[in-house]
């Protein structure tokens, strides 16, 4: 049975992601986005959102906007004044260049942050599948569709065999800031995204070698 997105102000899912969202809808937020070229900044932010969502909760996103659409409440708290399809959602994402969109993201938490160089730092890393839940029974899609998305079949421990995408994030353990973020197609493991993350966080000078 799926976990429901019932709001508790207590829980520190919620907690955190409300402060990743004060981040995304700032107006230097909008602007970083724009300097990079990217359009439609309010689906694309929102996009953003659904992301984190299911990354914190390990919801699929048909069901994390059945509950945003179904719960006022919810969406108030996310500050979330539309809720788009789940195909819109995969199209925003697919449209967007994966390269420029981490830089731009990346970009965004560095104006934000201000991450403790010096000494000794701890960080956490969570790599997560997301699951678009397509219903092959229902509404099938080629793979010539799932092509012009981006996306293919993954498989993970945790979900066994999905389509979707791999979403990670990197928290400053002190500040409990997210300091990186990689989203990759399909589902790529751990230990190959541990060089990657390593090499972002070196040359962002968020590290030392």
């Amino acid at each position: 049975m799926k976990h429901r997105l019932n709001l508790d102000i207590k829980d520190p899912n919620y907690t955190l992601l409300k402060e990743i969202f004060k981040i995304m809808d700032s107006r230097k937020t909008s602007e970083i986005l724009a300097s990079f070229g990217f359009k439609n900044l309010d689906k694309l932010v929102f996009t953003f959102k659904i992301i984190f969502i299911s990354m914190f909760f390990g919801l699929d996103i048909p069901f994390i906007l059945s509950e945003l659409e179904s719960k006022e409440k919810l969406r108030k708290y996310f500050k979330i004044s539309k809720v788009w399809s789940a195909d819109q959602v995969y199209k925003t994402l697919s449209l967007q260049d994966p390269e420029k969109l981490m830089k731009a993201l990346n970009r965004i938490l560095n104006s934000r942050n201000r991450v403790k160089r010096r000494g000794k730092k701890t960080f956490v890393v969570d790599a997560t599948p997301v699951d678009l839940d397509f219903n092959f029974n229902r509404n099938k899609k080629t793979k010539e569709y799932l092509k012009t998305l981006n996306l293919k079949w993954s498989y993970s421990s945790s979900k066994g065999f999905y389509i979707g995408f791999k979403a990670t994030i990197v928290i400053d353990f002190d500040s409990m800031n997210p300091v990186c973020i990689l989203i990759h197609s399909g589902a790529p493991g751990d230990a190959k995204l541990f060089d990657e993350i390593m090499e972002n966080l070196q040359k962002r000078r968020i590290i030392e070698k």
